[in-house]
């Protein structure tokens, strides 16, 4: 999922020009949110699917999915047909981001599964600090479409590879594929405050993050002027995430996923409200290191929110792994999807609106997760 949306940031001028988009026209960041979105709803067939017929073969098919995608993308004609097979590629990215999770709950479980996806997470960030500066010699080598096929043909090595994973949904635990059942387990979700309360967290945190992955190129494009240094920030950025992460496993046992991801949101309301201040007092434009430096402590600090209240959301739905991932999954990247569009068509000439999104919606997911926190039976 990484190398899906990473590897596009620096095609971005190039897009624009070839489909006759304004230079200022932030439109061009729909090629993050279409993707988002087709990820937000594959999300519905993956886990009721994994939950019957196991975590391999599903794996599978989303990853011939995604390489339909890639290739329909390669070829597109129009901005629209490109954003349609985002959209497929994103239909086909949700099943490893469904299923890692599911994964993680087949085997661990609190505590220890937190621990797990940070480091998981940690290892994810390792795309994002090469995938921009590959992206880069992708559009200089062939264009933009390069940087659409590649992806594709990093997926096919990735089916066969596949082949080597064991499988972690015995078969006495694997789930009848009937609307009955997948409705009960939906239901099941929606009436856990725990699962529930953790997931609409997630929706407001993944708004403001998702916000970030779609405006950062053009911030430093049309408002500051660095475009052609945008992978030595994005890497930068994408390093400090994973160092956190990596810091943040280390620290989970010791704290607990619960004070580790209501910790980190608290850090990141006081950190969005500061760069908020720092952006009317600057008319929306201070200096590009005084944003990038807040910006990079604010989406550091949302990076542990992520592992840890999926593991809360994940916590009372061990016996119906694939389905809750599913549900928490969709939900959290369709609403992330949506709220980032907010922030994104808002951006044109200033940072402010990315300042004030991150500092409201993540307040929101502040409340949620403080709300879900009455209903954890294991602080």
């Amino acid at each position: 999922m990484a190398v899906s949306i990473d590897t596009a940031l620096p095609a971005f001028d190039e897009i624009r020009d070839h489909f006759d988009l304004v230079g200022a026209d932030n439109r061009v960041s729909l090629i993050i949110t279409s993707f988002f979105v087709g990820a937000a709803l594959g999300h519905l067939f993956y886990g009721p699917f994994s939950d019957r017929f196991g975590r391999g073969p599903v794996l599978r098919a989303g990853m011939v999915v995604y390489v339909l995608g890639a290739a329909g993308a390669t070829f597109a004609p129009s901005m629209t047909a490109l954003l349609f097979f985002r959209f497929v590629w994103g239909l086909g990215a949700a099943g490893s981001g469904v299923l890692r999770v599911a994964i993680a709950r087949d085997l661990y479980e609190g505590n220890r599964m937190a621990r797990v996806m940070s480091v998981v997470m940690a290892v994810f960030l390792i795309a994002p600090v090469i995938a921009p500066t590959i992206g880069e010699g992708l559009v200089r080598l062939g264009g933009w479409r390069l940087t659409m096929a590649a992806p594709g043909l990093m997926a096919i090595g990735a089916i066969v590879w596949s082949f080597r994973f064991g499988e972690t949904l015995p078969v006495e635990r694997r789930r009848p594929l009937a609307f009955g059942p997948t409705f009960a387990a939906f239901k099941a979700v929606c009436s856990s405050p725990m699962t529930l309360g953790n997931t609409l967290a997630l929706c407001f945190t993944f708004g403001a993050f998702y916000s970030f992955l779609g405006s950062s190129q053009p911030i430093l494009d049309e408002i500051y002027g660095r475009g052609d240094q945008f992978a030595a920030f994005f890497a930068v950025a994408a390093t400090a995430m994973g160092l956190v992460l990596f810091a943040g496993s280390r620290m989970m046992d010791r704290a607990g996923a619960t004070r580790l991801g209501v910790g980190s949101l608290v850090v990141t309301v006081a950190l969005s409200v500061g760069q908020l201040v720092v952006c009317l007092a600057t008319d929306g434009r201070p200096s590009v290191w005084v944003w990038f430096v807040l910006i990079v402590a604010m989406i550091c600090s949302t990076s542990l929110v992520g592992p840890t209240l999926t593991s809360l959301a994940m916590e009372p739905m061990g016996h119906m792994a694939g389905t809750a991932s599913a549900v928490v999954g969709m939900m959290s990247t369709a609403a992330g999807a949506g709220l980032s569009a907010v922030i994104d068509s808002q951006i044109d000439s200033t940072v402010t609106p990315m300042a004030l999104g991150f500092a409201v919606y993540c307040t929101i997911a502040l409340g949620f997760a403080l709300w879900a926190y009455r209903f954890r039976t294991t602080r």
